[in-house]
């Protein structure tokens, strides 16, 4: 932006002259070599050719010509990105950027599997990963990347988001969220069976050593998948099961982005609600830290 007012108040000064009034349209397009190198107008030069070009591409990124199912990669990758930004609104990123994973060029980004973007503020921080394969065995763990792991054989959500507590330190649980782009009969209802049990699956055969330090581990069998929240752009009322921990979104794009907003919203709210809970928790076994 500041190069941008140097330049205009340097274009100013040189239209303001006698001189340039007496300038007429060249008869001819021809660009003298030495215009297009002198370090002086080299960069105008260049201006001029980018604001001026008749065609402008913007493209997706190669690899979708070799993915045969490009509106469910679609889908799931648009999911992750809505919920970064949405993250972004009220912490800050820590390392790789949301906009790094963007090519100059590209509408969309062909998002690597295990992409992964680190968020903080000052009570906690938040990992969303996307696509990652979790491990199957308690040794495998680590406190961030893969602070959970899963004894069943589904092992790979779309989107992990792994939450910690500042103020102690601790991993307080996961939420998975899983993308379908299908209507809800299509995976839920009738003869669908094994997209059922793959969504309740994470909850129910999620496991971690490091959930709240292992401390309630003394206590329940708790599971650090606090919950699977299902995305499908189908439209129908909220669907909760309770028993299993998930809950079925609608998940799409509007005009006014009403139902992104609103479901990103509830995401930020339950994670702030994770983390306000666990701290108490902490407080109530540290009471003088």
């Amino acid at each position: 932006m500041a190069t941008a007012e140097k330049l205009k108040k340097t274009t100013n000064i040189i239209k303001s002259a006698e001189w340039f009034q007496t300038v007429k349209n060249p008869e001819d397009m021809f660009i003298p070599h030495s215009f297009a190198v002198d370090s002086r107008y080299g960069s105008l030069y260049r201006m001029y050719s980018e604001m001026n070009k008749r065609n402008f591409s913007v493209q997706l990124d190669p690899q979708y010509s070799y993915s045969w199912k490009k509106s469910s990669s679609l889908y799931e990758m648009w999911c992750y990105i809505c919920i970064c930004r949405s993250f972004l609104q009220k912490y800050t990123e820590v390392g790789l950027r949301i906009q790094d994973i963007f090519m100059k060029d590209h509408l969309f980004p062909f998002l690597k599997s295990g992409t992964k973007i680190l968020l903080e503020n000052e009570d906690s921080a938040v990992e969303i990963i996307y696509d990652s394969v979790l491990p199957k065995k308690s040794e495998q763990v680590k406190l961030y990347g893969h602070p959970l792991y899963i004894t069943g054989k589904h092992t790979r959500p779309d989107i992990c988001i792994n939450m910690y507590s500042k103020k102690s330190g601790w991993y307080i649980g996961s939420f998975i969220i899983e993308c379908k782009y299908r209507s809800l009969k299509a995976f839920w209802y009738g003869n669908t069976w094994s997209s059922r049990e793959q969504i309740k699956a994470y909850h129910n055969d999620s496991k971690s050593p490091l959930f709240f330090n292992g401390f309630l581990d003394l206590f329940t069998s708790s599971r650090p998948v606090r919950h699977v929240f299902t995305f499908t752009p189908d439209i129908f009322d909220e669907r909760e099961y309770s028993d299993d921990q998930v809950t079925l979104l609608t998940f799409r794009p509007t005009r006014d982005r009403d139902i992104v907003e609103k479901v990103c919203e509830r995401l930020i709210d339950e994670v702030s609600e994770a983390v306000k809970l666990a701290d108490q928790f902490y407080i109530k076994i540290n009471p003088n830290p």
